[in-house]
């Protein structure tokens, strides 16, 4: 009898019903989970779904592939009995299960290090969080290795090419990650469930700058707020009208499509109606570019964007937006539980970024580094004085070379 293999599709796919089974029926399993936040409705997100994934697939490589068949909890009270062994291979027993599944796995070489680490910590995650020590060492599992794929960050000039080629709902997601510095988490997870209490009131009183907020961003507790500017509300608007369309087909086929859906929540969906999942949109992406780019890329560009010295962005603002958890005084000093005290100081920090990160409107975003222009660049807090300025150096150097071309004939 040929020995199963780890990854193969009869043993390690599991079934959505098969993992809610398997933390419903394990309450350490359910408890442990819980400490992952959750989806925009409550339920299992992304986060939670993946750990809880790996974990089950775990369980189920124990007992098909090492014949071992043990609930999580018998297992984590075996492992407490081992640890206090005095035999090595004993206190190890764990431990050597773990890096077999993971590290040691001839199933996962095509696996990145970092992937090979995501199930490692995963496991050991599950046992620190119920003080079962797997393993106390350092360096125990050795070096990560480096990403598997590497690519170079995009420029404003790249991502305008790329959103250019990509489908509505494709540019208006990026375009928002972009302006925001939202992660794609954050819009397909929490702001594609802000259409009636955030979005669509800001759109009827024709805002051209939408302001979102959101109260976490990775469990670090700190609420903050960002803006999306003109171009991607402009974006939003055209990818609305496609929705509206998509909506009218379903019903006019007779597909069953819920009563929130057509109700516009939430924003973005697939053809079918359903949500579009971060997923299913790396798949997306993937696809147009060829696995080079990826969604971060847009929320990185964010971040290089609003640090280029000349433009004068404070970079505790910079960090705010991008909800990365302040220090005491980031910011303003504004996390004194009311993230509204200085209010108009964000915007006017923000304003100064919207000319750089308005590709279609603003012919700042666009605009290559001339080094004949860089001096002037200090009158960019000023769109309009700045555009004077530039389009003046442009004129006069056109006129500068249709004079030498003339003279070179002559």
């Amino acid at each position: 009898m040929k020995p199963v293999r780890a990854s193969s599709p009869r043993m390690l796919k599991i079934s959505y019903k098969e993992l809610l089974g398997f933390i419903e029926r394990n309450s350490c399993v359910a408890s442990w989970v819980g400490k992952y936040r959750t989806g925009p409705k409550g339920g299992l997100s992304g986060s939670r779904l993946n750990k809880a994934g790996i974990l089950c697939r775990f369980f189920k490589w124990l007992k098909v592939v090492k014949n071992i068949s043990v609930e999580p909890l018998d297992l984590l009270e075996r492992q407490l009995k081992l640890r206090e062994s005095r035999n090595i291979e004993d206190r190890q027993w764990l431990l050597n299960l773990v890096l077999g599944y993971s590290r040691d796995n001839p199933d996962f070489k095509d696996y990145s290090g970092q992937r090979k680490y995501d199930i490692f910590s995963t496991v050991k995650s599950f046992c620190d969080y119920y003080e079962v020590s797997l393993t106390t060492a350092r360096g125990i599992y050795g070096k990560k290795g480096a990403k598997k794929n590497r690519y170079k960050q995009i420029t404003i000039t790249e991502a305008k090419k790329i959103l250019g080629h990509m489908s509505q709902r494709g540019r208006t997601i990026c375009l928002i990650q972009l302006q925001s510095g939202m992660e794609i988490g954050a819009v397909l997870n929490k702001f594609n469930y802000m259409w009636h209490s955030l979005v669509k009131p800001q759109l009827d009183m024709g805002r051209e700058r939408l302001k979102v907020y959101f109260d976490e961003r990775k469990g670090n507790e700190s609420a903050y707020f960002t803006y999306i500017s003109r171009d991607g509300v402009h974006e939003l608007r055209k990818w609305l009208q496609e929705r509206e369309g998509i909506m009218e087909k379903l019903v006019a086929d007779g597909k069953s499509v819920s009563k929130e859906v057509i109700a516009g929540e939430p924003i973005f969906i697939t053809s079918r109606g359903k949500p579009l999942h971060p997923i299913n949109f790396a798949h997306e992406l993937n696809a147009l570019t060829g696995g080079k780019v990826t969604s971060g890329m847009f929320r990185k560009l964010f971040e290089s964007e609003a640090k280029v010295p000349e433009r004068g962005i404070s970079p505790e603002y910079v960090k705010f937006f991008m909800g990365h958890a302040p220090k005491q005084d980031d910011a303003g000093g504004t996390y004194d539980r009311n993230i509204e005290i200085r209010e108009e100081i964000f915007e006017k920090e923000y304003e100064k970024l919207e000319p750089y990160v308005n590709v279609y409107s603003s012919s700042l975003a666009s605009r290559s580094r001339d080094p004949l222009l860089e001096d002037i660049e200090k009158l960019s807090h000023i769109p309009a004085l700045y555009e004077a300025f530039e389009s003046i150096v442009i004129e006069a150097k056109n006129v500068l070379t249709q004079r030498l071309k003339r003279e070179k004939i002559e």
